[in-house]
């Protein structure tokens, strides 16, 4: 976009010529519904059609002009079998006969947030560009007409709020201001909807905010937030990046390759939920244009299997004493974690340097035999892309995806790719998936990086196996719930442990003679398990866990995945306490001699349940999915 400078009333647009070459990987083109004599842009899917930007002169409420002559407003063009149908104004009822739009919808479509001069009527007319700024207005459709138009609560008459864009749960609105205490001209914020309305804005950051402009936020399903920036380092004028959130932080900006990037002004991105085809506007075209996009196929020639990270250890000391002294075993593990014990089994937070100090006391005088023996444990994530999903799922329900790629090295990845049994497409950091048919499937990730400069774009795959169920049973034990969160009230009272709910289930790949094995073995003991214990599992926790493991020896073809849900104290699921205890789980597993094919533990904070049918109650810090299937 030609020099977006919202400090005046209006949005300025620059026009150059040009036509930039297509590359393999892209195909881009003039919409038919975008002119090319007057200034289309920042496209939304709305309804059957596309919502854009645009000075066409409609003649209808025309009362005001800005300097440059040009006013804006929003269309509409709905689709017509291939092509499009000739743009329409909107609506009447957002049309001020001042600048209006661009405009962003919620999912259901009734109601919009869109751009418009804070001060409208005659003495709008009266103001000069500089001092009637852009603001952020919100109306909700009702009986086909929109109502109720109300300013956004954070505007400010001194400063410019723009381009706003809603996430697709509507929970959070992104915008562009260039109010104070910003990194640059126009910084990106963003609002959380709460009980009471919208939080104050949040500034998104130094590491997505420049010194200069940031702005056009897009949230697309998937996670990714697109926007434009006219900071140095991309290919000339405003340039497409995107990020998206991890743990709280934004990933570092990922530039979008020619031919989507111009030398241009190309901004106000919008995509399909696949990420595969979409539209953006540019005016490579000596106006500006919403242009056209769609990928062809990216290929990956072969892909590792996936890996899991191992962060559990054992560890024993060598001294050797005589029986009669008796001595205490201390170890420090540099993670907050104190273990008694000769040989002790930990499970460190994740990658990084640990200083583990071992202390040896005699347990009687309480003097030290041993003192300060020191190891230094480097902890590193595999160097590959780590797919982070469940292992298994029901048909019809919604399965999450995650790309995490914060293990690589001298790898920069520009862009993501899924296959999910039919190909690749493009798509971001995270993912979701709906399987229509039972079955083993093979999900995999693939990775481009940026051109190192000898021609060739580096490529990196990983793939893991997943299964798909039709249904889950759940087991009935014949303890009541009651009699249970009776006994975790009491022992929540005196021991500072996380309590999690054994929720039992049987895939429907298991025989009845099976499930009754199963059923058998656990009566009575469907109790409650523990996990981040001062000494790992309690005692109850192993008897638990070692009947299940022992079902497993005995079975040699049922296998068992644990799905560890753990929320924090604002009763929201957290991933990192999800992932922890998982890793205590498989770690426990491994040390009573399973093999591998025959269990899994995955944390899952991200997802809700994977059997569909389980909640989180009372006293209880999470719960665990058990459940059982064949191997």
């Amino acid at each position: 976009m030609g020099k977006y400078i919202i400090l005046p009333v209006f949005l300025l647009f620059s026009f150059a010529a040009s036509v930039f070459p297509q590359n393999e990987k892209y195909i881009v083109k003039r919409s038919s519904f975008s002119s090319g004599l007057t200034d289309e842009f920042s496209p939304v899917f709305y309804g059957d059609g596309i919502v854009f930007c645009s000075n066409i002169n409609n003649n209808s409420l025309v009362s005001y002009r800005n300097e440059a002559n040009r006013l804006f407003t929003i269309w509409y063009s709905a689709s017509k079998g291939s092509g499009w149908k000739q743009p329409v104004l909107l609506s009447a009822e957002l049309t001020s006969g001042f600048n209006d739009g661009p405009a962003t919808f919620n999912s259901s479509g009734d109601i919009v947030f869109f751009c418009r001069n804070n001060t409208t009527g005659r003495e709008g007319r009266k103001l000069s560009d500089s001092t009637n700024k852009l603001g952020i207005y919100y109306a909700v459709l009702r009986n086909g007409k929109w109502t109720d138009i109300t300013p956004f609560p954070y505007n400010d008459p001194e400063f410019v709020f723009a381009t706003p864009s809603l996430s697709p749960d509507g929970r959070r609105l992104y915008f562009a201001s260039d109010k104070p205490g910003g990194y640059g001209k126009m910084d990106l914020y963003y609002c959380d909807s709460i009980q009471t309305g919208w939080s104050p804005p949040v500034n998104m950051g130094s590491l997505v905010n420049t010194a200069d402009n940031e702005s056009f936020p897009y949230a697309d399903r998937n996670g990714r937030l697109f926007f434009a920036s006219d900071a140095a380092g991309g290919l000339g004028g405003k340039d497409l990046y995107y990020t998206f959130e991890s743990s709280g932080s934004w990933f570092s900006p990922i530039h979008l390759p020619a031919p989507l990037n111009s030398e241009f002004d190309d901004f106000g991105i919008v995509t399909d939920s696949t990420i595969a085809n979409g539209f953006f506007s540019s005016n490579r075209f000596k106006s500006d244009d919403i242009l056209s996009f769609s990928t062809l196929p990216e290929e990956f020639e072969s892909c590792d299997t996936l890996r899991e990270n191992r962060y559990c250890f054992t560890l024993f000391d060598e001294h050797n004493f005589t029986d009669t002294i008796p001595v205490e075993y201390v170890w420090d593990f540099g993670d907050g974690v104190i273990s008694r014990g000769k040989e002790v089994k930990h499970c460190f937070p994740g990658p990084g340097k640990y200083k583990v100090v071992l202390n040896i006391f005699d347990a009687l005088t309480r003097d030290t035999i041993t003192k300060g023996a020191d190891y230094e444990v480097v902890l590193e994530e595999n160097d590959m892309p780590h797919l982070k999903s469940a292992n298994l799922a029901l048909t019809d329900k919604s399965m999450k995806f995650n790309g995490l790629v914060s293990g690589l090295k001298s790898f920069s990845v520009s862009d993501f790719y899924w296959d999910f049994g039919d190909g690749f497409i493009p798509g971001g950091p995270a993912m979701e998936h709906v399987y229509r048919k039972a079955g083993e499937y093979t999900v995999r990730l693939g990775l481009t990086g940026s051109d190192d400069g000898s021609g060739e774009v580096p490529k990196k795959c990983v793939e893991k196996k997943i299964r798909i169920y039709d249904s889950f049973e759940a087991e009935r034990g014949t303890d009541s719930d009651e009699a249970i969160m009776s006994e975790i009230r009491t022992l929540s009272e005196t021991q500072s442990l996380s309590w999690f709910k054994n929720h039992i289930f049987f895939a429907d790949d298991l025989s009845s003679r099976q499930k009754l094995r199963i059923t058998s073995a656990l009566r009575n003991f469907s109790r409650p398990v523990t996990c981040f214990g001062k000494n790992g599992f309690d005692e109850s926790s192993r008897i638990f866990l070692k009947k299940v493991a022992d079902i497993l020896k005995e079975n040699s073809n049922i296998r068992i995945e644990m799905l560890v849900h753990v929320y924090d104290s604002s009763d929201n699921l957290n991933p990192e306490l999800s992932d922890a205890c998982a890793r205590e789980l498989e770690f426990w597993f491994r040390n009573n001699n399973l093999p591998e094919r025959q269990y899994g533990a995955g944390g899952m904070g991200i997802s809700d349940p994977v059997s569909g049918n389980v909640t989180s109650s009372g006293s209880l810090t999470g719960f665990i999915e058990f459940i059982f299937t064949g191997e």
